[in-house]
């Protein structure tokens, strides 16, 4: 039963705690509630891009209160067949990187250095893992020149920002991606195009670095032959995590002492194999 010590407003019980003279509960859990949010605001909103069930199978999760996180695949055991996803979100709450087997990774065409949006859920061993498709989206590919997805785009009738159309993409968000309009006035509508993204504060998605391409054109599969690590790519630091928090004195100080403190129960997760 998660509670909130007196002072602590919405703060509530999690995978890591605070010790303060007035906060028996848990800032970090928290974040998991601000990610929730970030995203349902995203997937309730109304107008164009959505579907006829009026939200993705995946999108309706979320809207359910499921969170979704964003990280980047930090290595990958070709042995043991599977990968690390590097989530500052998803450490905060889980105190844990997360599991992706080659199956999952697979299912969206990931390889080391790609960032992915993905829900997660708990293997035997209370360890996080990453879901399969379509409830992983690879939103970004690490190799020069290589795009993560494929759509087609059409301008707005506002006439401010353009559209990729990609039921893929759709699927996740409920929204199609928009084109910034200086990308935008450079395409003609109706073209293909292969696209990375980006989320913007609110979490929408928005294309980034967008190029035409032939109508038979895909994303080209990640590579997951050899084991392989980014160094470019770290594990979460408690700094990351803190910065995820709103601006000002922590939740339940009054000004006072205290620290945030991973709870020392959950350790980080190593390169063994998930069962």
């Amino acid at each position: 039963m998660m509670s909130t010590g007196k002072g602590c407003n919405d703060w509530v019980g999690g995978s890591m705690h605070w010790k303060g003279k007035s906060c028996k509960g848990d800032p970090m859990y928290a974040m998991k509630g601000m990610r929730m949010d970030m995203w349902k605001g995203m997937v309730k909103g109304k107008g164009k891009g959505k579907d006829k069930s009026g939200k993705g199978k995946v999108a309706a999760k979320i809207a359910m209160g499921e969170p979704a996180f964003v990280g980047k695949l930090r290595s990958y055991n070709a042995e043991k067949r599977f990968g690390l996803i590097s989530s500052v979100e998803a450490y905060a709450v889980c105190n844990a990187e997360v599991y992706a087997f080659q199956t999952v990774l697979e299912s969206c065409n990931a390889e080391v250095g790609d960032t992915l949006v993905f829900l997660i859920h708990w293997n035997a061993k209370g360890q996080p893992q990453a879901s399969g498709h379509p409830e992983i989206l690879r939103i970004r590919s690490s190799r020069g020149g290589t795009k993560a997805q494929k759509g087609t785009f059409s301008m707005d009738p506002s006439g401010d920002f353009g559209i990729i159309e990609s039921q893929q993409c759709k699927e996740f968000f409920t929204r199609e991606i928009r084109v910034d309009k200086l990308a935008a006035d450079a395409l003609i509508p109706g073209a293909t195009v292969s696209f990375n993204i980006k989320l913007d504060k609110d979490y929408n998605p928005w294309a980034d670095e967008v190029m035409p391409c032939l109508d038979d054109w895909t994303p080209p599969k990640g590579d997951l032959s050899v084991s392989k690590e980014d160094p470019n790519i770290t594990t979460p630091t408690w700094e990351d995590m803190l910065a995820l928090l709103p601006q000002g004195d922590p939740p339940g100080s009054d000004g006072g002492g205290g620290c945030w403190e991973p709870d020392p129960k959950r350790q980080r997760v190593e390169d063994s194999s998930a069962q």
